[in-house]
């Protein structure tokens, strides 16, 4: 089975979170499935990744709208090699809405972990 861990985040910050996704991608591998982490992230390329795996560059700006239009080329970015990877499931560790993650939803079977106070905003 191919599953495609699908998130966003910081990869060189030391938390909890780069830790978490190490911990499932290789009890996944370790339960025989063939494993790829996507991730768009403003930290590919920077050294110190706490994590590997097909990441997308995010470009930071203060301006909202230049922001809005980076984060839909990067996250177009990720949708375009989930894609191409064909994967047999996706799991989704969604954080804020991001219109491409339905997209994906769209396409593979997808299983969604829900993170942040979603369920208020």
């Amino acid at each position: 089975m191919k599953i495609a861990y699908v998130a966003c985040g910081n990869l060189v910050k030391n938390s909890g979170v780069p830790k978490k996704f190490n911990y499932q991608v290789g009890a996944w591998r370790d339960a025989g499935a063939e494993v790829e982490f996507f991730c768009v992230t403003p930290d590919a390329g920077k050294p110190g990744l706490l994590m590997n795996g097909v990441l997308v560059h995010r470009e930071e700006s203060a301006n909202p709208l230049k922001q809005w239009r980076n984060d839909r080329k990067a996250f177009g970015e990720m949708v375009e090699r989930v894609k191409e990877w064909e994967p047999d499931l996706v799991y989704l560790r969604w954080g804020f809405h991001k219109p491409e993650y339905c997209e994906i939803a769209r396409n593979f079977p997808t299983v969604i972990e829900l993170n942040g106070d979603v369920l208020r905003t």
